[in-house]
């Protein structure tokens, strides 16, 4: 809500381009385009639009990561540490117990 919110005002400023085009014309300011209010009907109405395509959007993206949840230590796994670990462990024990998984 509010980034939709504080892109509606952003509108407000936009200048026309016939300043720009019009170089030998007196300008008195500079005009600017009409926008739309940030709580006119149909403003209000693409924002709840928006809202409820997000919320459904989530649905599977929630259920994909609960998928794969019994992941997620290898996937935060920092492969420098696990790897200077083992190393640690391969110059303090034999070679064999050292190939015995962190995780």
């Amino acid at each position: 809500k509010q980034w939709y919110q504080r892109r509606v005002p952003i509108t407000a400023g936009i200048p026309q381009l016939e300043k720009r085009v019009l170089h030998n014309l007196f300008w008195a300011g500079t005009p600017l385009l009409e926008s739309v209010g940030a709580h006119e009907p149909h403003v209000d109405a693409i924002r709840d639009n928006i809202k409820v395509c997000i919320k459904q959007a989530l649905i599977p993206l929630k259920a994909y990561l609960k998928k794969y949840e019994k992941f997620r230590d290898l996937a935060e796994l920092n492969v420098s540490d696990y790897l200077a670990e083992i190393e640690k462990k391969e110059k303090s024990t034999d070679c064999d117990s050292a190939l015995i998984p962190l995780l």
